[in-house]
């Protein structure tokens, strides 16, 4: 690739969407590729990772009074990118750190990544 990006904003929904055959290993499998692809190919390109909706297990659930496997796993997996942020995302699925990219001056802005599974009821 000649040209290379600033930054990836990376927006989730890496599942497939086949609900009945579903687990937190295959969810968190699918994350875990994807993760290691953008690695490998963008080695020094800050990626800004949020989840989708269908990386919980089940899919559209989440208990928000206790910890949840599957983000526990893929906190894990983006810990190099999500520094300032990653007790939050560990926790809850959400992130807020500081705009960073390649070339561009990005002093003063922040990523703010939502969870928005709390948006399902």
């Amino acid at each position: 690739m000649q040209e290379k990006p600033d930054l990836i904003f990376w927006t989730g929904d890496n599942v497939c969407h086949n609900l009945w055959q579903q687990s937190v290993e295959e969810n968190t499998f699918y994350t875990s590729v994807i993760t290691t692809m953008f690695k490998s190919k963008f080695p020094s390109i800050p990626v800004f990772p949020a989840l989708g909706n269908h990386e919980f297990y089940p899919v559209n659930v989440q208990n928000f009074d206790g910890t949840n496997p599957v983000i526990e796993r893929i906190a894990k997996y983006w810990i190099d990118w999500i520094q300032g942020g990653y007790d939050d995302f560990k926790t809850y699925g959400y992130y807020n750190i500081p705009l960073r990219g390649l070339n561009e001056n990005w002093d003063g802005f922040r990523v703010i990544a939502l969870n928005t599974e709390v948006c399902n009821t």
